[in-house]
């Protein structure tokens, strides 16, 4: 998965091919949010947000697939919402000038990655806003080390980028 992730999206697009044509059992599917599970969580106050259409590293894309998932991501969105969405996040947190430009063309307001770090409020650049991921299965500690900002370091050590 992280070389896929880091070669060019054409390779990684036929590696999943490949994979397709020759599993034995059929791909594992995690459930999605359909229409009424996204409409249920604006009733309560979730903010929606777009994340591309067929969630590619967008850094490995060509400048016209980039154009492609990102404004058709906002599209999508904005048809079953009635509204576009206002926030746009990487893929895998990866981005570059021209996924970040794709973001500003499209019309996002802001778009956020996933180095895990904190960003400065405000932010210095509204299209690479800084997020990390706390489950719903951290500990406490592992919660105070995110908050901490030692949780880069240690995400680094272990292999991450």
């Amino acid at each position: 998965v992280r070389i896929l992730k880091r070669s060019p999206d054409h390779v990684r697009l036929h590696a999943i091919d490949e994979l397709r044509a020759t599993a034995s059992n059929g791909s594992p599917r995690a459930p999605q949010l359909d229409q009424a599970g996204i409409a249920r969580l604006r009733q309560l106050g979730m903010a929606i947000a777009s994340h591309t259409k067929s969630h590619p590293c967008l850094p490995q894309c060509s400048e016209s697939v980039i154009d492609r998932e990102v404004a058709g991501s906002r599209d999508a969105l904005a048809d079953l919402l009635g509204q576009p969405p206002i926030a746009f996040a990487y893929p895998n947190g990866d981005h570059d000038a021209r996924s970040r430009g794709a973001v500003s063309r499209a019309g996002y307001a802001l778009a956020f990655g996933f180095d895990h770090r904190l960003s400065p409020v405000p932010p210095n650049d509204p299209y690479a806003i800084s997020r990390v991921r706390v489950n719903d299965g951290a500990s406490e500690n592992r919660v105070r080390t995110i908050v901490s900002g030692l949780h880069p370091a240690i995400h680094h050590r272990r292999g991450g980028s």
